[in-house]
Protein backbone atom coordinates (compact mmCIF):
# COMPACT_ATOMS: atom_id res chain seq x y z
CA UNK A 1 0.00 0.00 0.00
CA UNK A 2 1.10 3.73 -0.77
CA UNK A 3 0.70 5.83 2.21
CA UNK A 4 1.18 9.63 1.02
CA UNK A 5 1.98 11.84 3.88
CA UNK A 6 0.97 15.48 3.17
CA UNK A 7 2.58 16.96 6.42
CA UNK A 8 5.29 19.74 5.49
CA UNK A 9 8.29 18.86 7.58
CA UNK A 10 10.37 15.55 7.84
CA UNK A 11 12.25 14.29 11.15
CA UNK A 12 15.04 12.79 9.42
CA UNK A 13 17.23 11.53 6.12
CA UNK A 14 15.65 9.63 3.40
CA UNK A 15 18.58 7.53 1.93
CA UNK A 16 21.32 10.37 3.31
CA UNK A 17 19.34 13.18 1.74
CA UNK A 18 17.14 15.84 3.76
CA UNK A 19 13.53 16.09 1.68
CA UNK A 20 10.30 17.39 2.49
CA UNK A 21 7.62 14.93 3.28
CA UNK A 22 5.01 15.71 0.76
CA UNK A 23 7.89 15.27 -1.56
CA UNK A 24 8.15 11.47 -0.34
CA UNK A 25 6.12 8.23 -1.25
CA UNK A 26 6.94 6.29 1.69
CA UNK A 27 6.03 2.25 2.14
CA UNK A 28 5.71 0.28 4.75
CA UNK A 29 8.57 -2.38 5.96
CA UNK A 30 5.98 -5.04 5.56
CA UNK A 31 4.64 -4.48 1.58
CA UNK A 32 8.19 -3.73 1.02
CA UNK A 33 9.44 -7.25 2.19
CA UNK A 34 6.73 -9.11 0.81
CA UNK A 35 6.66 -7.37 -2.61
CA UNK A 36 8.66 -8.02 -5.83
CA UNK A 37 9.26 -5.68 -8.80
CA UNK A 38 7.33 -7.65 -11.29
CA UNK A 39 4.48 -7.59 -8.63
CA UNK A 40 4.29 -3.57 -8.20
CA UNK A 41 1.90 -1.89 -10.10
CA UNK A 42 1.10 1.76 -10.07
CA UNK A 43 -0.61 2.53 -13.23
CA UNK A 44 -0.96 5.92 -12.80
CA UNK A 45 2.15 6.80 -10.71
CA UNK A 46 -0.45 6.35 -7.72
CA UNK A 47 -1.95 9.80 -8.31
CA UNK A 48 -3.63 9.60 -11.76
CA UNK A 49 -0.71 11.53 -13.57
CA UNK A 50 0.86 8.56 -15.69
CA UNK A 51 4.17 7.33 -16.11
CA UNK A 52 5.14 8.71 -19.72
CA UNK A 53 8.87 7.43 -20.01
CA UNK A 54 12.01 6.70 -17.68
CA UNK A 55 15.69 5.94 -17.54
CA UNK A 56 17.66 3.97 -15.02
CA UNK A 57 21.06 5.62 -13.32
CA UNK A 58 23.11 3.74 -11.03
CA UNK A 59 26.96 3.73 -10.31
CA UNK A 60 29.71 2.43 -9.04
CA UNK A 61 30.04 -1.30 -9.11
CA UNK A 62 34.38 -2.30 -9.14
CA UNK A 63 34.84 -4.35 -6.15
CA UNK A 64 37.93 -2.13 -4.93
CA UNK A 65 41.50 -2.78 -4.75
CA UNK A 66 41.48 -5.11 -2.02
CA UNK A 67 39.52 -7.75 -3.97
CA UNK A 68 40.51 -6.45 -7.94
CA UNK A 69 41.68 -9.94 -8.62
CA UNK A 70 37.94 -12.10 -7.72
CA UNK A 71 36.46 -10.88 -10.97
CA UNK A 72 38.56 -10.46 -14.17
CA UNK A 73 36.15 -7.18 -14.82
CA UNK A 74 36.90 -6.13 -11.62
CA UNK A 75 33.14 -5.37 -10.69
CA UNK A 76 30.60 -7.25 -8.37
CA UNK A 77 29.41 -9.63 -10.60
CA UNK A 78 26.48 -11.34 -8.41
CA UNK A 79 24.69 -7.41 -8.03
CA UNK A 80 25.11 -6.93 -11.56
CA UNK A 81 23.55 -10.10 -12.30
CA UNK A 82 20.27 -9.25 -10.41
CA UNK A 83 20.12 -5.69 -11.86
CA UNK A 84 19.73 -6.93 -14.81
CA UNK A 85 16.88 -8.80 -13.96
CA UNK A 86 15.61 -5.99 -12.10
CA UNK A 87 15.76 -3.53 -14.88
CA UNK A 88 13.96 -5.98 -17.11
CA UNK A 89 11.08 -6.71 -14.22
CA UNK A 90 10.46 -2.53 -13.86
CA UNK A 91 6.97 -1.37 -14.33
CA UNK A 92 7.98 1.37 -16.07
CA UNK A 93 10.70 0.09 -18.28
CA UNK A 94 13.58 2.63 -18.80
CA UNK A 95 14.51 4.12 -22.31
CA UNK A 96 18.08 3.80 -21.34
CA UNK A 97 20.21 2.33 -18.19
CA UNK A 98 22.63 4.80 -17.62
CA UNK A 99 25.73 3.60 -15.50
CA UNK A 100 27.26 6.57 -14.18
CA UNK A 101 31.45 5.50 -13.87
CA UNK A 102 33.48 3.13 -12.24
CA UNK A 103 32.07 0.03 -14.16
CA UNK A 104 35.83 -1.55 -13.55
CA UNK A 105 38.51 -1.11 -10.94
CA UNK A 106 41.40 -0.23 -13.35
CA UNK A 107 43.27 2.82 -11.61
CA UNK A 108 44.22 0.34 -8.96
CA UNK A 109 47.74 0.05 -11.79
CA UNK A 110 49.73 2.79 -10.28
CA UNK A 111 52.21 2.52 -13.91
CA UNK A 112 51.37 5.35 -16.28
CA UNK A 113 53.21 2.64 -19.11
CA UNK A 114 50.39 0.54 -18.10
CA UNK A 115 48.98 2.50 -21.74
CA UNK A 116 45.47 1.52 -20.33
CA UNK A 117 46.00 -2.50 -21.22
CA UNK A 118 44.24 -2.99 -17.38
CA UNK A 119 41.13 -0.89 -18.28
CA UNK A 120 41.04 -2.65 -21.62
CA UNK A 121 41.28 -5.99 -20.52
CA UNK A 122 38.84 -5.48 -17.51
CA UNK A 123 36.36 -3.47 -19.98
CA UNK A 124 36.41 -6.30 -22.11
CA UNK A 125 35.76 -8.76 -18.99
CA UNK A 126 32.82 -6.66 -18.16
CA UNK A 127 30.67 -6.11 -21.18
CA UNK A 128 31.26 -10.21 -21.85
CA UNK A 129 29.95 -10.80 -18.09
CA UNK A 130 26.82 -8.35 -18.77
CA UNK A 131 26.01 -9.57 -22.33
CA UNK A 132 26.19 -13.48 -21.00
CA UNK A 133 22.96 -12.40 -18.33
CA UNK A 134 19.67 -13.40 -19.75
CA UNK A 135 17.83 -10.57 -20.82
CA UNK A 136 20.57 -8.38 -21.57
CA UNK A 137 20.41 -7.75 -25.28
CA UNK A 138 16.88 -5.92 -24.14
CA UNK A 139 18.53 -3.29 -21.64
CA UNK A 140 19.46 -0.29 -23.57
CA UNK A 141 23.62 0.35 -21.74
CA UNK A 142 24.67 3.62 -21.69
CA UNK A 143 27.91 3.69 -19.76
CA UNK A 144 29.43 6.80 -18.68
CA UNK A 145 33.09 6.88 -17.47
CA UNK A 146 34.13 8.01 -13.51
CA UNK A 147 37.54 7.93 -12.13
CA UNK A 148 38.36 4.60 -12.24
CA UNK A 149 38.15 4.91 -16.44
CA UNK A 150 39.65 7.95 -16.53
CA UNK A 151 42.44 8.16 -14.41
CA UNK A 152 45.60 6.48 -12.86
CA UNK A 153 47.23 6.94 -9.34
CA UNK A 154 50.15 8.27 -9.71
CA UNK A 155 52.68 7.10 -6.52
CA UNK A 156 55.90 8.83 -7.65
CA UNK A 157 55.45 12.40 -6.86
CA UNK A 158 56.18 13.84 -3.56
CA UNK A 159 52.28 13.63 -2.88
CA UNK A 160 50.39 11.05 -4.70
CA UNK A 161 47.04 11.35 -6.06
CA UNK A 162 45.04 10.23 -9.04
CA UNK A 163 45.35 12.30 -12.39
CA UNK A 164 43.39 11.80 -15.84
CA UNK A 165 45.58 8.97 -17.79
CA UNK A 166 45.78 9.96 -21.55
CA UNK A 167 45.56 6.40 -22.24
CA UNK A 168 42.20 6.39 -21.28
CA UNK A 169 40.27 7.74 -23.77
CA UNK A 170 41.70 5.16 -26.92
CA UNK A 171 40.38 2.54 -24.81
CA UNK A 172 37.38 3.83 -24.01
CA UNK A 173 36.59 5.59 -27.51
CA UNK A 174 37.37 2.24 -29.12
CA UNK A 175 35.46 0.33 -26.42
CA UNK A 176 32.15 2.33 -26.66
CA UNK A 177 32.23 2.05 -30.68
CA UNK A 178 33.27 -1.53 -30.79
CA UNK A 179 30.30 -2.46 -28.47
CA UNK A 180 27.82 0.08 -29.92
CA UNK A 181 27.53 1.97 -26.58
CA UNK A 182 27.19 5.32 -27.77
CA UNK A 183 23.90 6.33 -29.90
CA UNK A 184 24.39 9.92 -29.68
CA UNK A 185 25.54 12.78 -31.76
CA UNK A 186 29.41 13.34 -30.41
CA UNK A 187 28.54 17.30 -30.06
CA UNK A 188 31.00 17.94 -26.84
CA UNK A 189 34.39 19.89 -27.00
CA UNK A 190 37.06 19.71 -28.34
CA UNK A 191 40.91 21.25 -27.57
CA UNK A 192 39.99 23.69 -30.80
CA UNK A 193 40.43 27.56 -31.35
CA UNK A 194 40.61 29.60 -27.63
CA UNK A 195 40.18 26.55 -25.77
CA UNK A 196 38.77 27.87 -22.41
CA UNK A 197 38.11 24.87 -20.94
CA UNK A 198 42.10 23.86 -21.58
CA UNK A 199 41.48 20.45 -23.24
CA UNK A 200 44.06 17.87 -24.33
CA UNK A 201 42.02 15.50 -25.73
CA UNK A 202 38.42 15.16 -27.99
CA UNK A 203 36.05 15.22 -25.45
CA UNK A 204 33.14 15.36 -27.84
CA UNK A 205 32.11 11.71 -26.55
CA UNK A 206 32.97 12.25 -22.98
CA UNK A 207 30.85 15.72 -22.02
CA UNK A 208 27.77 15.75 -24.31
CA UNK A 209 24.20 16.44 -24.65
CA UNK A 210 21.31 15.16 -26.50
CA UNK A 211 17.25 15.36 -26.40
CA UNK A 212 14.76 12.77 -24.65
CA UNK A 213 11.73 14.56 -26.05
CA UNK A 214 11.21 17.58 -24.47
CA UNK A 215 13.96 17.00 -22.32
CA UNK A 216 17.68 18.03 -22.88
CA UNK A 217 20.18 15.90 -21.06
CA UNK A 218 23.66 16.94 -20.58
CA UNK A 219 26.46 13.93 -19.92
CA UNK A 220 29.53 15.65 -18.01
CA UNK A 221 33.12 13.70 -17.83
CA UNK A 222 33.94 14.65 -14.52
CA UNK A 223 37.61 13.77 -14.49
CA UNK A 224 38.74 15.82 -17.97
CA UNK A 225 41.98 15.99 -18.50
CA UNK A 226 43.34 19.47 -18.71
CA UNK A 227 46.49 21.34 -19.14
CA UNK A 228 45.92 22.87 -15.64
CA UNK A 229 48.31 21.01 -13.61
CA UNK A 230 48.39 21.21 -9.43
CA UNK A 231 51.41 22.87 -8.13
CA UNK A 232 51.99 20.74 -5.07
CA UNK A 233 52.42 17.78 -7.57
CA UNK A 234 52.68 18.72 -11.39
CA UNK A 235 49.84 16.18 -12.06
CA UNK A 236 46.92 17.51 -14.17
CA UNK A 237 43.92 18.05 -11.66
CA UNK A 238 41.52 15.41 -11.24
CA UNK A 239 37.74 16.19 -11.01
CA UNK A 240 37.63 18.45 -13.89
CA UNK A 241 35.41 19.52 -16.07
CA UNK A 242 34.74 21.62 -19.16
CA UNK A 243 32.39 24.24 -17.64
CA UNK A 244 32.79 26.65 -20.93
CA UNK A 245 31.03 24.06 -23.01
CA UNK A 246 28.49 23.33 -20.10
CA UNK A 247 27.43 26.79 -19.87
CA UNK A 248 26.88 27.02 -23.49
CA UNK A 249 25.10 24.10 -23.57
CA UNK A 250 22.83 24.85 -20.66
CA UNK A 251 22.41 28.63 -22.35
CA UNK A 252 21.47 26.83 -25.80
CA UNK A 253 18.51 24.62 -24.29
CA UNK A 254 17.34 26.87 -22.74
CA UNK A 255 16.91 29.57 -25.21
CA UNK A 256 14.96 26.75 -26.89
CA UNK A 257 11.12 26.64 -26.48
CA UNK A 258 11.01 22.64 -27.40
CA UNK A 259 12.98 22.01 -24.31
CA UNK A 260 10.72 22.29 -21.04
CA UNK A 261 13.74 20.35 -18.50
CA UNK A 262 17.39 19.95 -18.17
CA UNK A 263 19.13 17.21 -16.32
CA UNK A 264 22.34 16.51 -16.01
CA UNK A 265 24.46 13.02 -15.70
CA UNK A 266 28.07 12.40 -14.27
CA UNK A 267 30.34 10.82 -12.00
CA UNK A 268 31.40 13.13 -9.37
CA UNK A 269 28.79 15.09 -7.04
CA UNK A 270 28.90 18.73 -7.17
CA UNK A 271 28.54 18.48 -3.53
CA UNK A 272 29.35 15.49 -1.25
CA UNK A 273 25.89 14.32 0.80
CA UNK A 274 26.12 15.37 4.24
CA UNK A 275 26.77 11.88 5.80
CA UNK A 276 30.12 11.92 4.13
CA UNK A 277 33.05 13.48 6.81
CA UNK A 278 35.19 16.34 5.48
CA UNK A 279 37.27 16.83 3.76
CA UNK A 280 34.78 17.08 0.70
CA UNK A 281 37.46 17.24 -2.64
CA UNK A 282 38.22 14.27 -3.64
CA UNK A 283 34.65 13.24 -3.19
CA UNK A 284 33.11 16.10 -5.40
CA UNK A 285 34.12 17.86 -8.84
CA UNK A 286 37.08 20.33 -8.77
CA UNK A 287 36.44 22.60 -6.03
CA UNK A 288 40.19 24.15 -5.05
CA UNK A 289 41.82 27.84 -4.95
CA UNK A 290 40.81 29.24 -8.11
CA UNK A 291 39.48 26.70 -9.86
CA UNK A 292 35.70 26.40 -8.24
CA UNK A 293 34.46 24.41 -10.90
CA UNK A 294 31.96 23.24 -8.61
CA UNK A 295 30.45 26.20 -7.51
CA UNK A 296 30.56 27.47 -11.13
CA UNK A 297 28.11 24.86 -12.25
CA UNK A 298 25.87 25.10 -9.20
CA UNK A 299 25.76 28.81 -10.11
CA UNK A 300 25.12 28.11 -13.59
CA UNK A 301 22.48 25.51 -12.89
CA UNK A 302 20.22 27.47 -9.80
CA UNK A 303 20.36 30.62 -13.39
CA UNK A 304 18.91 28.04 -15.60
CA UNK A 305 15.20 27.73 -14.61
CA UNK A 306 14.70 24.21 -16.74
CA UNK A 307 17.10 22.64 -15.09
CA UNK A 308 15.86 20.36 -12.24
CA UNK A 309 18.41 17.77 -10.92
CA UNK A 310 22.03 16.30 -11.28
CA UNK A 311 22.52 12.48 -11.38
CA UNK A 312 25.71 10.95 -10.18
CA UNK A 313 27.26 8.40 -8.28
CA UNK A 314 31.42 8.31 -6.93
CA UNK A 315 30.16 8.36 -3.35
CA UNK A 316 28.89 4.46 -2.75
CA UNK A 317 25.53 5.46 -1.26
CA UNK A 318 22.36 6.79 -2.06
CA UNK A 319 21.10 10.10 -1.54
CA UNK A 320 18.63 12.56 -2.44
CA UNK A 321 18.79 15.88 -1.36
CA UNK A 322 18.55 19.49 -2.88
CA UNK A 323 22.23 21.36 -3.47
CA UNK A 324 23.09 23.58 -0.81
CA UNK A 325 24.91 26.21 -3.30
CA UNK A 326 21.45 25.77 -5.76
CA UNK A 327 18.58 24.80 -3.75
CA UNK A 328 16.46 25.04 -6.63
CA UNK A 329 18.30 22.09 -8.16
CA UNK A 330 17.82 18.05 -6.73
CA UNK A 331 21.37 16.07 -6.82
CA UNK A 332 21.08 12.22 -7.15
CA UNK A 333 23.52 10.24 -5.91
CA UNK A 334 23.12 6.76 -7.14
CA UNK A 335 26.55 4.82 -6.16
CA UNK A 336 25.53 1.48 -4.58
CA UNK A 337 25.68 -0.57 -7.95
CA UNK A 338 28.14 -2.60 -6.21
CA UNK A 339 31.31 -0.92 -4.78
CA UNK A 340 31.29 -1.77 -1.33
CA UNK A 341 29.27 0.97 0.98
CA UNK A 342 30.50 3.80 2.61
CA UNK A 343 31.47 3.32 6.44
CA UNK A 344 29.22 6.19 7.42
CA UNK A 345 26.18 6.46 5.53
CA UNK A 346 23.23 4.58 7.69
CA UNK A 347 20.05 4.39 5.88
CA UNK A 348 16.55 3.41 7.96
CA UNK A 349 16.43 -0.40 7.33
CA UNK A 350 20.47 -0.80 6.90
CA UNK A 351 22.69 -0.22 3.17
CA UNK A 352 21.37 -1.59 0.05
CA UNK A 353 22.68 -2.39 -3.43
CA UNK A 354 20.32 -1.17 -6.37
CA UNK A 355 19.78 1.60 -8.43
CA UNK A 356 17.25 4.64 -9.32
CA UNK A 357 14.90 5.19 -11.99
CA UNK A 358 14.17 8.60 -13.38
CA UNK A 359 10.37 9.14 -14.15
CA UNK A 360 8.98 11.36 -16.77
CA UNK A 361 5.38 11.80 -15.89
CA UNK A 362 2.66 12.63 -18.31
CA UNK A 363 2.12 16.26 -16.49
CA UNK A 364 6.08 17.09 -17.01
CA UNK A 365 6.99 16.23 -13.45
CA UNK A 366 9.55 14.24 -12.53
CA UNK A 367 10.38 11.69 -9.73
CA UNK A 368 12.54 9.60 -8.56
CA UNK A 369 12.48 5.59 -7.57
CA UNK A 370 14.90 4.31 -5.45
CA UNK A 371 14.75 0.21 -5.73
CA UNK A 372 17.32 -1.61 -2.85
CA UNK A 373 18.45 -5.44 -1.87
CA UNK A 374 19.90 -5.66 1.44
CA UNK A 375 23.90 -6.92 1.47
CA UNK A 376 24.46 -10.13 1.82
CA UNK A 377 24.60 -11.31 5.48
CA UNK A 378 27.97 -11.97 7.19
CA UNK A 379 30.00 -14.08 6.32
CA UNK A 380 29.42 -13.81 2.70
CA UNK A 381 31.23 -10.81 1.54
CA UNK A 382 29.66 -7.82 -0.55
CA UNK A 383 31.01 -9.32 -3.58
CA UNK A 384 30.05 -13.05 -3.63
CA UNK A 385 26.92 -14.62 -4.53
CA UNK A 386 27.33 -17.64 -2.97
CA UNK A 387 26.07 -19.44 -0.70
CA UNK A 388 23.27 -16.96 -1.15
CA UNK A 389 22.68 -14.94 -4.29
CA UNK A 390 21.00 -10.96 -4.16
CA UNK A 391 17.33 -10.96 -3.83
CA UNK A 392 15.27 -9.15 -6.32
CA UNK A 393 15.30 -5.28 -5.03
CA UNK A 394 12.21 -3.66 -3.84
CA UNK A 395 11.24 -0.11 -4.14
CA UNK A 396 12.49 1.68 -1.20
CA UNK A 397 10.83 5.04 -1.40
CA UNK A 398 9.61 7.67 -4.23
CA UNK A 399 10.84 11.35 -4.62
CA UNK A 400 9.36 13.93 -6.18
CA UNK A 401 11.62 16.32 -7.92
CA UNK A 402 9.43 19.27 -7.77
Amino acid sequence: MVDRDNSNKVTGPVNGGDVSRRNILKYSVGTLAAASLSSLTFGCGGDGDPVDKAFVVMGDLQVGKTFVDVYPSSTNIPQLTQHVADILALPYRPDYSFILGDLVMAEVNPNPKDRGHTLQSQLDAWITAFRGLPGSARINLMPLPGNHEMDYTDTTVAQPDETPSPYSYPVWNQWIATNQLFPFAANGPKPEGTNPDKLVQDESRYTFSFDWGAVHIIAINTDTLATETNPANGLAYNGWIPINWIAADLAAAQANPVISTILLLGHRPIEAPAFVPPPLYGHTILALNEHQLASQLAALLQQTPKVKAYFCSHVHAVSVARLTAAPRVWQVVAGNGGAQPETDWTPTGGQFFGFSELRLHRSGRLSVANYGRPLPLAPQAFYEGTPSMPPPATLRDVVELD
